[in-house]
């Protein structure tokens, strides 16, 4: 089996050689996947993620979940954790966190206190057992490791970026489906 970083260097180099013409027409296909499940439906609070500049582009999936009048959070980088605040207009995500991902402010009033529905989550690359492999630094491990079994988790990405296997240790959280423009792969 490969290993972690041999693997996020393969996918990393995979998603910089996408289109920004491809990453919409792939967030639209995954955002018409996502919009049909029942966990979707019957969600009142999701979480989601501003994308970075080669990953799948989130802005049409947040931009359906504020229209569809749920409530959506976006996460923060505090230090070596996640908080989530929510947001009511994807105009006003101005912050720059360290890592270069927009970032809504930090209102006390907005944290995510209460359960989550659903969370869509980003990684490098995920494997056919819906493992995910991120950056390294557990900051969605951590998250998620505190969260209510209840919570529905969907990681996205481009196709090419599911690998059969990949490495896992007790840290690493598994999602619940890992949905691409071209397949839904589920436990």
């Amino acid at each position: 089996m490969k290993d972690k970083d041999y693997l996020r260097e393969k996918y990393l180099k995979i998603r910089k050689n996408i289109s920004n013409m491809d990453r919409i027409h792939i967030a639209n296909s995954i955002l018409s996947k996502i919009i049909m499940l029942k966990e979707y439906k019957e969600a009142k609070l999701i979480c989601s993620y501003m994308s970075l500049e080669d990953e799948v582009y989130t802005h049409v999936i947040n931009k359906k979940i504020l229209e569809a009048k749920k409530t959506l959070a976006l996460p923060v980088v505090c230090e070596s954790n996640l908080e989530f605040y929510k947001v009511s207009d994807l105009k006003n995500i101005e912050e720059i966190s360290n890592f270069g991902i927009r970032e809504p402010k930090r209102v006390e009033e907005n944290l995510i206190k209460e359960n989550i529905d659903l969370m869509i989550i980003p990684g490098i690359c995920f494997d056919e057992h819906c493992n995910r492999l991120g950056f390294g630094k557990g900051y969605y491990d951590k998250y998620l490791a505190n969260l209510a079994n209840n919570t529905f988790k969907i990681g996205i990405c481009y196709d090419s970026q599911i690998e059969r296997e990949i490495p896992v240790t007790n840290m690493d959280i598994l999602m619940d489906l890992v949905i691409t423009e071209k397949r839904i792969i589920a436990i």
